[in-house]
């Protein structure tokens, strides 16, 4: 598991988004910009697994003012990018 801090740099470092969908209430997918949910290799490099975040730490990131809602929320999900002039700053502090 990573920590807030690695997810943090792994979007940074891609351009990724993340998609909270309300028929998903505990978890966040990082996603491309295109929308494409983002896969890893497990550590043993047999099975791809859909990179996610915990809902509480999308509140967390929230909360700190790192992330925004994209203008093209629904009701059932929003999209989140990092905060340009916070969340890069954040992570070469």
């Amino acid at each position: 598991m990573y920590s807030s801090t690695e997810f943090l740099k792994l979007i940074a470092e891609n351009d990724f988004r993340l998609l909270y969908e309300k028929s998903a209430p505990h978890d966040v997918w990082i996603v491309t910009p295109e929308g494409k949910r983002v896969q890893m290799f497990e550590a043993n490099g047999r099975y791809p697994t859909t990179l996610r975040i915990p809902k509480t730490m999308l509140d967390d990131f929230i909360a700190g003012a790192l992330v925004r809602p994209l203008a093209c929320a629904s009701e059932d999900s929003t999209v989140y990018e990092l905060a340009a002039e916070l969340g890069r700053a954040a992570l070469t502090a």
